[in-house]
């Protein structure tokens, strides 16, 4: 799976450096005075320390493991970024070790990506080094990037959404169709006459694609691509049989309003061969309106605005705008598409919660959104809701809807020796003095954040 970006568009990982003046302090001790019960029908399985829950990865391929940074929020201030600590999971957070063996900053990234079996990657884009685990953390290799021509070093986007097949991790993200066989560091291009400026054949501008493998040798792909930085018109599909030398179209209809893609995302699962499944955030560019959200199924959602994407713990704040957001599937290799806008989004901070679409064990399609009056009100008001296109349905419907708490970001968990799939999130709950803003030495000011941080799980729902 992978994420586009149109416009300015920064990666997901680089979003969670570049929201650092925006973004908050971090608390470092646990908050009195906050409920940090975990809701009804969830687990808190927040590692056993007093720092702050940070981001997290679940593995999508080795049932029960999970990597948390605990300490290392994103903050804005004149002293050095503060360390987090590293805590591995092999039991979905039943218990928890401690990982020594790599300290990363604050604002730091970590991610599993699909396919890994075990490979976890930490980018510090703030220090600009890419830190590689092939072993689920025990050890790891730290490789410093050139920053000499380009403060943003380009591995950094790349990795943006990169999936792995045997050992291998591929991209179209910045790039023409890619492979890099050490974990980021290198990337060769394997498809035939692009360049870093412009994906062949059909000219879909570099860093607008996303992809995921149909099969699990990796010689059929799928990229859905958008129009250049913000640019609107239809997004096109593209498979690719050669292992992703050659791409030809397949569809230019998907059942979503043509307009800027302002983010996406594929997902694939080798048990479910030619299917995928879609997630769309569009924005029109239309003036601001005061009018309600439409929400395709029904939804008890109030027409409230919504917490823009982030990654792995971290949320970026993009200027309000219409925003259309859809959950997608096709059942054949993404000819047709099925499922249409789950919520349509006014005035409003929004988009999906990350990491986007993502399909489960019996090829249902997930997607979860979150809503919220502002970016430092997490209040009643604040609705997260998870939604479920299943198999042969025409439309996604809500699964579950979890009240009072910023849903900062959400992956399913695979199952297994008996345990149902799992849905694990880390969620915010507000806290006395949120938004306070308090001056960190000349010419900075730090947000106050006494938000309290939390891992949560609950099984994933029973099939409809």
């Amino acid at each position: 799976m992978a994420g586009i970006r149109s416009g300015r568009r920064w990666s997901r990982l680089a979003l969670a450096l570049g929201a650092l003046g925006l973004l908050l302090a971090g608390c470092g001790q646990a908050l009195s005075g906050v409920n940090t019960a975990p809701p009804a029908g969830w687990t808190d399985i927040t590692p056993p320390d007093s720092g702050q829950a940070a981001h997290y990865a679940v593995s999508p391929d080795i049932p029960g493991l999970i990597i948390a940074a605990i300490g290392g929020r994103a903050q804005a201030s004149a002293d050095p970024p503060p360390d987090a600590r590293l805590w591995r999971s092999e039991d979905g957070g039943a218990s928890w070790q401690a990982l020594d063996s790599l300290t990363p900053r604050s604002g730091s990234s970590i991610f599993m990506p699909p396919g890994g079996h075990g490979l976890v990657i930490s980018v510090d884009a703030l220090n600009a080094s890419i830190s590689i685990s092939r072993d689920a953390g025990t050890t790891w290799r730290t490789v410093p990037l050139d920053t000499s021509t380009n403060a943003n070093p380009p591995q950094i986007a790349w990795l943006d959404g990169a999936v792995a097949l045997d050992g291998r991790l591929y991209t179209s993200s910045g790039r023409p169709f890619s492979v890099s066989e050490d974990g980021g560091l290198t990337w060769r291009t394997i498809e035939k006459g692009g360049d870093a400026a412009n994906i062949a054949p059909v000219g879909i501008a570099a860093g607008e694609a996303t992809i995921a493998p149909l099969d699990a040798s990796g010689s059929a792909w799928l990229r859905l691509g958008s129009e250049p930085a913000y640019g609107v018109g239809a997004s096109t599909i593209e498979r690719s049989d050669d292992g992703g030398a050659t791409w030809r179209v397949v569809s230019q209809s998907l059942p979503v309003a043509d307009g800027r893609v302002f983010s996406a995302q594929l997902a694939a699962n080798p048990a479910h061969p030619g299917q995928i499944c879609a997630t769309m955030t569009v924005s029109d560019n239309a003036p601001n309106v005061a009018t309600a959200p439409t929400v395709t199924p029904a939804s008890t959602a109030p027409p409230q605005p919504t917490v823009s994407p982030g990654q792995q713990g971290f949320v970026s704040y993009p200027a309000p705008e219409q925003k259309d957001v859809a959950l997608l599937a096709s059942d054949d290799g993404g000819h047709t598409w099925r499922g249409g806008v789950v919520q349509a989004l006014r005035r409003s901070f929004g988009g999906a919660v990350q990491p986007g679409a993502q399909m489960s064990a019996d090829g249902s399609c997930y997607l979860a959104t979150s809503q919220q009056n502002s970016p430092f009100d997490v209040g009643p008001d604040v609705l997260a809701t998870l939604w479920r296109l299943a198999p042969g349905a025409a439309q996604p419907v809500a699964q579950w809807a979890m009240a009072g708490r910023l849903v900062m970001s959400l992956a399913l968990a695979p199952g297994g020796a008996g345990k149902p799939e799992r849905v694990i999130a880390l969620t915010r709950i507000s806290g006395p003095g949120d938004g306070e803003s308090e001056s960190c030495g000349p010419g900075c000011t730090t947000l106050r954040d006494a938000g309290a941080y939390r891992l949560i799980w609950q099984p994933l729902a029973p099939r409809g």
